[in-house]
């Protein structure tokens, strides 16, 4: 390659067509579809996160009023 621009490994027949952009034909609402439904791959730093022991939290506590 000889730049980000470089096509001459492509064939002559797909350089010289003109590009056509897709269309988007769906409506994507973060609300109501899930576009992981199926999607099954976990991470391996997330497994190893899981596998660790939770660090102990130690939260102040406001004082007791006396009653």
């Amino acid at each position: 390659m000889k730049s980000e621009e470089d096509a001459s490994l492509f064939d002559t027949r797909f350089t010289k067509m003109t590009p056509v952009d897709s269309p988007c034909d769906s409506t994507f609402s973060l609300t109501g579809d899930n576009p992981f439904v199926g999607f099954t791959y976990v991470a391996p730093s997330v497994l190893e996160a899981m596998n660790q022991p939770a660090p102990q939290v130690t939260r102040a506590r406001s004082p007791r009023k006396p009653n």
